[in-house]
């Protein structure tokens, strides 16, 4: 862009700038352009900074009571724990596993700054396909994706994962422990599983119960 007077400035970062007589100036990005008599602020095609949230389920109303095992839940994946413990939501189905896991993503999405990635784990097969979409704009937009093989995204992505960023990784419906191989070996990622397995999915699982009022999270050891 051209310009006869005043300066352009490419910003990287909340900044306030005066200008000449007090003209103040708060942007979280872009460019903006002073001139004598007025100040204006460009729209720059920066890449956005709200993490990824890939969560397939919105809120549900109606769970409701749960308070302690979601707390639970994130003292066992909070960021800042000194050992990443690995908990698997495990019971038969239809008594709320997945429920629990969608509440713990939705109220504690944003303790995760790199993002909430929600993985249905039915085979191996889908897992690929899954992770390769990651690496696009619903996922982690990395720079070159589009001209990646599929092969390529996936490396990328997991590579990614194994970074330090504080992320969360939901595995739903993890029935075959050999699908932990996508669990990630290093970084800040924490991983939630749920399964109707009691053993062979997480080093700390429960088993979900339904009682005649409402559904309950009991203990049931390691595994």
């Amino acid at each position: 862009m051209q310009h006869s007077q005043g300066y352009i400035h490419q910003a990287t970062g909340p900044i306030t700038q005066t200008f000449g007589t007090q003209h103040n100036v708060n942007t979280a990005g872009g460019a903006y352009i002073e001139r004598a008599e007025t100040v204006t602020i460009l729209t720059a095609n920066a890449r956005t900074t709200t993490p990824p949230f890939t969560v397939p389920y919105p809120t549900n109303p109606l769970f409701v009571g749960r308070g302690d095992e979601l707390e639970r839940l994130y003292d066992l994946l909070r960021p800042d724990a000194p050992v990443a413990r690995i908990p698997a939501i495990a019971g038969t189905g239809g008594i709320g596993k997945t429920h629990l896991a969608v509440a713990f993503a939705h109220q504690y999405r944003d303790r995760f700054l790199g993002g909430v990635f929600w993985l249905t784990m039915t085979d191996d097969a889908s897992a690929r396909t899954q992770v390769a979409d990651y690496a696009g704009p619903r996922g982690l937009n990395l720079p070159g994706w589009q001209i990646m093989s599929y092969d390529d995204r996936i490396v990328a992505v997991r590579a990614a994962w194994q970074q330090h960023d504080v992320r969360l990784l939901i595995f739903d419906n993890l029935e075959d422990p050999a699908l932990l191989v996508w669990r990630p070996t290093s970084g800040g990622c924490r991983v939630l599983s749920t399964s109707r397995r009691l053993t062979g999915i997480g080093t700390a699982a429960w088993q979900c119960c339904r009682s005649m009022s409402s559904p309950v999270m009991t203990a049931a050891g390691c595994c």
